[in-house]
């Protein structure tokens, strides 16, 4: 390990440029197993959307076949002026003239009916792509987390072994990000019941306000669940309440580190790309895949230095401690002090012999 990364424990972050130091600092000394993680991140979500897409091409063609039909005959025809004044004229009456011009409503109900008759197919079309993808993508959260861990820790992080550890972590982190969509979900419908029933400007402002403090409430308060997942193995429910009860008496901290952090980001991004506009475009183009790759893995970061230092400041959080809860890391403090306890030990028993 690192001799930088073994001061993690020595002073824990109260601020942004805190946690950004911290962040920048696992980065830099585990770039390896970090880069390896985020392009095999890339290589499986390409690889399960290919497989998803040819998957649906061949179990759901008819559906593809009868909505495509359905919508080209929905179109409107080069020839329909034409065709509404020979109505007219023949004498096809006058609903038919309309019926006509109103764009094909047959069309318009042949499509309706396809939709129901396939509704639920595409229904599980869906259910199994989001499933899949969330799948791949919890899988690679929890390793990026597990490889923070185990910098903290004081081993050394392995991709492989960290995207074992987000694989069998999954279902904990997929669950919590359903919770996650399915509150926000609820707090957006109602919102939007409310300020219709309220029918008053004022009052829909207000919600609005609600909202956006109750998103920003949620998602500082939230922070640390994936690291207690990754770190202490709690299930998703009990890795909320762990979260909550952890951010709640530094909500500000937390607030204030994610907003400084967002804001600095935006300005950099800026200045980035007004300078790279008078660069050559090979030139802009590393720089941006450069800038991507680093806001990649740096994301993931951020919210586990965030909840190691409350743990450290308020729990007297110990390297120890961590090596404890993490499985498969090695206690290397301990092991230290047990090779002393053997040598004093030895020491002891070469006296008694003399």
């Amino acid at each position: 390990m690192s001799t930088t990364c073994q001061n993690l424990f020595d002073d824990p972050p109260s601020s942004f440029v805190g946690v950004l130091k911290d962040g920048f600092t696992i980065v830099r000394e585990h770039w390896k197993p970090l880069i390896i993680i985020l392009l095999l991140q890339i290589v499986s979500l390409m690889g399960v959307s290919i497989v998803l897409g040819i998957f649906m091409a061949v179990a759901f063609s008819q559906v593809f076949t009868d909505i495509t039909s359905a919508v080209s005959n929905m179109q409107p025809s080069n020839m329909g002026n034409g065709r509404h004044l020979v109505e007219y004229m023949v004498g096809s009456g006058t609903t038919r003239v309309l019926d006509n011009m109103d764009g094909g409503g047959n069309d318009n109900q042949n499509f309706y009916d396809i939709m129901i008759e396939y509704g639920p197919q595409i229904v599980v079309l869906i259910v199994i792509a989001m499933i899949s993808l969330s799948s791949v993508m919890c899988t690679f959260v929890g390793a990026m987390a597990h490889t923070a861990a185990e910098a903290y820790s004081g081993d050394t992080p392995e991709a492989c072994k960290s995207i074992r550890f987000g694989w069998s972590h999954k279902l904990q982190i997929y669950i919590f990000q359903i919770i996650t969509l399915f509150v926000l979900f609820v707090v957006m419908v109602c919102s939007i019941l409310v300020g219709i029933a309220s029918n008053n400007g004022f009052v829909c402002f207000l919600i609005m306000l609600a909202v956006l403090a109750f998103i920003i409430f949620f998602g500082t308060v939230m922070v640390a669940v994936v690291p207690a997942i990754i770190v202490e193995g709690k299930s998703s429910i009990d890795a909320i309440r762990r979260s909550y009860d952890l951010c709640q008496g530094e909500f500000w901290f937390i607030f204030c580190t994610n907003f400084c952090i967002q804001l600095s980001l935006i300005v950099l991004l800026i200045a980035i790309h007004t300078i790279l506009k008078i660069l050559p475009d090979v030139i802009a183009i590393l720089v941006n895949l450069g800038i991507n790759i680093l806001v990649s893995v740096m994301s993931p970061m951020v919210p586990f230095v965030i909840y190691m230092s409350i743990r450290i400041r308020n729990e007297n959080y110990t390297r120890d401690d961590l090596c404890q809860e993490l499985p498969g890391t090695a206690p290397i403090a301990k092991a230290t002090g047990l090779g002393d306890y053997k040598r004093v030990g030895a020491y002891k028993r070469a006296a008694e012999v003399v």
